[in-house]
């Protein structure tokens, strides 16, 4: 049984763009039984977003976007390497998202797509989830460029130009079709991925 909240107070301390910061003060259930005294806490919302392994099968690699990211670039370059990913829109369902955004982003169109997991990103400061799924694809799914390196990359969510890259790993070798990436080259890091089959579907959080 859930443990009660009391929600006293909710508002909107700023909103820009699609990002928006809101205040609550509220009660909670102790361990005990008894409630909490009153707490003051911020959640940063901007919704829900999708992303994906995306398996090029027939040439063993996976597709990533090579992105410039403001918030990265206070700590490091800026440019990122990532699965294709985008924001859920008001009333889209996530899947559709996925569908739009690997085509925009690097010019494939999914067939069929798999549910991998649906997890909190950091939850002790907002209520974003990803929603992460499998997409396997053949060059014949192959039907427009997708993002070009010059090409504006979404500036209010914090993007920029992009382009996609590829990474080869060492091919499907057990009846869980694990997935492993191959040794990546000096500098780089080697990332090891289970395609679906493997992967639990309960609901995950990555950090706190």
């Amino acid at each position: 049984m859930p443990r009660r909240v009391h929600i006293l107070s909710q508002r909107v301390v700023f909103q820009q763009a699609f990002f928006r910061i809101q205040e609550a003060r509220l009660t909670h259930e102790l361990d005990d039984g008894r409630m909490s005294a009153e707490l003051v806490r911020l959640n940063f919302e901007r919704g829900d977003s999708v992303a994906a392994l995306v398996h090029d099968v027939a040439a063993g690699t996976l597709l990533f976007t090579e992105q410039f990211r403001y918030p990265a670039y206070t700590k490091g370059s800026g440019w990122l390497l990532e699965v294709p990913a985008g924001t859920v829109e008001a009333g889209e369902a996530p899947e559709a998202t996925l569908r739009r955004e690997i085509e925009e982003e690097i010019g494939y169109t999914l067939h069929s797509v798999q549910h991998i997991s649906t997890f909190f990103l950091s939850p002790g400061g907002t209520s974003e989830r990803i929603h992460l799924y499998y997409a396997g694809v053949t060059a014949q799914d192959k039907t427009g460029p997708g993002r070009r390196s010059d090409s504006p990359g979404g500036a209010a969510a914090g993007g920029g130009a992009g382009r996609h890259r590829r990474w080869a790993y060492s091919g499907c070798q057990d009846h869980h079709r694990r997935a492993v990436a191959a040794p990546a080259p000096a500098g780089a890091i080697g990332t090891a991925l289970t395609a679906p089959g493997a992967l639990a579907a309960a609901p995950a959080t990555a950090r706190s």
